[in-house]
């Protein structure tokens, strides 16, 4: 949601959004519309139908920017979407635990796997928190959040 939203109403977790979700547009990639971790889980879970629904990115630039210029009041921000530490969106509780955030479990992993990769897949789990992906994202990012577009160099 907006920082200004959050702060307006006191908001602090998904469930907090259920009295003024009737009046607000929600932004998220055209799949959220009806995935289980969309706005279909949004209503089963937490009761939350919203005025509206306006079709973004995945968490790019014109999520953030559709939450910037009020297009949209609650947008699906990753949490290691690095304009949501930027105070351009607020990140909003998942009391329930039923909309799963940051996937951290390796891709594609079978059953069966030896004790080294599990161990060391384990080792890597543990330090894989949100804010080090976050950290990592950044540190990745040609973009940074005060420079403007431009062509990646060379």
């Amino acid at each position: 949601m907006t920082q200004a939203l959050a702060t307006k109403d006191h908001l602090k977790s998904i469930s907090d959004l259920k009295p003024f979700a009737k009046n607000l547009a929600i932004g998220g990639p055209p799949e959220f519309k009806t995935r289980t971790q969309g706005l279909v889980g949004l209503k089963k879970n937490y009761g939350l139908t919203f005025k509206s629904f306006v079709p973004l990115d995945e968490s790019g630039p014109l999520t953030l920017a559709a939450l910037k210029d009020g297009k949209v009041q609650a947008a699906d921000v990753f949490t290691t979407t690095a304009a949501d530490r930027h105070r351009q969106a607020r990140g909003a509780g998942d009391p329930k635990f039923k909309l799963r955030g940051t996937e951290r479990d390796p891709a594609g992993l079978q059953e069966g796997g030896t004790p080294a990769i599990t161990s060391t897949l384990n080792a890597i789990s543990q330090r894989l928190t949100t804010d080090a992906l976050l950290q990592m994202t950044r540190r990745s990012s040609w973009i940074t959040p005060t420079t403007p577009r431009s062509p990646r160099p060379g």
